[in-house]
């Protein structure tokens, strides 16, 4: 079988299928030696040579090119690791990047380790190398992007206000401005949660071995002995996740020592649960006053700018306080805080 020139085609493509998969990886960290040729291409073409000995060639070459990555580029992953990452990459929208995560790549290549990215940020890999050599290093981490909505959607429902100038007419106008001030205020807590999970993440791939099962439960949101997802309150996060994450003894941040955390877990979590658990039921504790019947659903109706301006900028500080406690690097440079003479958040929120 080895010496039939099938098996010599197929041992040509596995090997370039390897080399493309170390191609991807390199070309995210600075290998512009590394040719971005066209896979398909290679491959039909490889699927097409009819001679043995070309094949047998080839295949000495890729060898000798992937024995030179590895040592340079300090490839962790075995040959079957790597071809089932270039498989799974394949699977991404065609012409689109694939974000994938960094504590994973961390166990394909050395190099990733050094670059001390958060575990769940991600990187933008090209499976179709259609990006020009030296494109931008790309990067996405899920908290950044929810606050670059929430600062959008903050923009656009200040504009909106101010368009409008009080007035209750047109109808569309006002009941547009309503709809951005229920979104903005649902994106705050999207925004906060997705923080708290990503530094929950990374403290449970780094120190997961050293975590009690209570731990665990609360860093995961899953219950070990029932084997199901159990989740845990914005509240709990915000208390508990530091508390783990410093091996603190009680709290860090409470509502004794940070105002704005108080907003965020009552004041602006009662609108929150109005929006997300629409419904014309009262709470249970109000039933015997039915002049307080209708509060949970009225807050959806009576939401202000001035309300939402409180939220959104209550949001900034625990977030900024819990990244100080927990010394948690890189820095916050994309958490801005609105332009002072405008009330918008600056352009460069979105850089």
């Amino acid at each position: 079988m080895r010496n039939t020139l099938a098996w010599a085609r197929e041992e040509a493509i596995r090997l370039y299928r390897i080399y493309w998969a170390i191609g991807l990886l390199a070309h995210q960290i600075s290998a512009p030696e590394l040719k971005r040729q066209d896979l398909a291409e290679q491959l039909e073409s490889i699927q097409a040579s009819k001679s043995k000995k070309h094949l047998q060639s080839l295949a000495r070459t890729l060898r000798e090119k992937i024995r030179t990555l590895r040592e340079r580029l300090e490839i962790l992953a075995t040959d079957d690791d790597l071809l089932s990452f270039l498989s799974n990459v394949e699977k991404g929208p065609e012409g689109e990047l694939v974000w994938v995560p960094v504590d994973f790549l961390s166990k394909l290549s050395r190099v990733y380790e050094r670059l001390q990215m958060p575990a769940h940020w991600r990187v933008g890999i090209d499976p179709q190398g259609s990006r020009p050599p030296n494109s931008i290093f790309e990067t996405r981490a899920l908290e950044v992007t929810l606050f670059e909505d929430v600062c959008a959607l903050f923009n656009l429902t200040k504009r909106q206000a101010d368009a409008l100038g009080g007035r209750p007419f047109p109808k569309e106008a006002l009941k547009t401005l309503n709809a951005l001030l229920r979104s903005t205020s649902l994106f705050v807590f999207f925004f906060v949660e997705s923080y708290l999970n990503g530094i929950a993440y990374d403290h449970f791939i780094r120190s997961g071995d050293s975590l009690n099962e209570d731990e665990i439960e609360l860093l995961a949101e899953w219950s070990i002995s029932q084997n199901k997802v159990r989740q845990k309150t914005t509240r709990d996060k915000l208390l508990q996740y530091p508390k783990i994450i410093t091996g603190a003894k009680h709290p860090l941040l409470q509502e004794s020592n940070c105002p704005e955390l108080k907003i965020i877990v009552e004041s602006a979590k009662h609108i929150r649960d109005a929006i997300v658990h629409g419904s014309p039921f009262p709470r249970m504790d109000a039933r015997q006053n039915r002049e307080n019947w209708l509060d949970k659903e009225t807050l959806i109706y009576t939401l202000t700018l001035a309300q939402v301006e409180q939220i959104v900028d209550a949001a900034i500080v625990p977030v900024r306080k819990i990244h100080t406690l927990i010394g948690k690097a890189p820095q916050l440079d994309w958490l801005k805080d609105r332009d002072k003479e405008s009330a918008l958040f600056p352009s460069s929120t979105f850089d």
